[in-house]
């Protein structure tokens, strides 16, 4: 998630604490790892941003049944709905590492 520049790392920790929230209630979530303040380039590296934060998600296998690229496309869309102002972006991350941006 990307906010405008200018914003406080209290408000992108706000606003990813309320992505959060939404994407714990998903039922096929099985646990979420967060960081803000900070995201990752692609390249295994991380730089410092007070308006950036990360939300990794990792499904539960036993429930979840669907296509991972639909499904994040979907949540992208809610999220977006839910916090105005911030830029989502999604990343599919398959078994061997390899990733989709959206």
């Amino acid at each position: 998630m990307e906010l405008d520049k200018d914003a406080s790392l209290e408000k992108t920790n706000l606003l990813t604490q309320k992505a959060e929230a939404y994407i714990k209630s998903k039922p096929d979530v099985k646990e979420i790892i967060t960081t803000v303040g900070q995201s990752s380039d692609g390249m295994a590296s991380t730089t410092g941003s007070r308006y950036k934060s990360e939300i990794h998600v990792i499904m539960d296998k036993e429930n979840f049944e669907g296509n991972s690229q639909v499904y994040s496309a979907t949540l992208k869309r809610e999220l977006e709905n839910k916090l105005i102002g911030a830029k989502i972006k999604t990343v599919n991350v398959g078994i061997m590492g390899l990733s989709r941006r959206r």
